[in-house]
């Protein structure tokens, strides 16, 4: 089965951006505080985290819209 699916929200464009742009914001939160598994968050944070995954399913038609990796370090020297 895909991953991915035609959205079917009826959100127009620009405020379904601003919505997955705030929900992306909450997951990382979730991440950073959800800990390791087995501790006192991380079951809850982590049903977050899928809640989330599953709203970007509906609004963008990506259940990994957010799992992309980003670089948090920029890079150094002339390249």
């Amino acid at each position: 089965m895909s991953r991915r699916s035609q959205h079917v929200s009826s959100l127009p464009e620009v405020e379904r951006e601003e919505l997955l742009a705030e929900l992306g914001a909450a997951r990382r939160l979730a991440v950073r505080f959800g800990g390791r598994p087995g501790g006192p968050n991380y079951d809850v944070l982590h049903a977050v985290v899928e809640a989330i995954d599953a709203v970007a399913a509906h609004l963008a038609g990506d259940a990994q819209y957010f799992w992309a990796k980003r670089t948090s370090v920029p890079p150094q020297g002339g390249c």
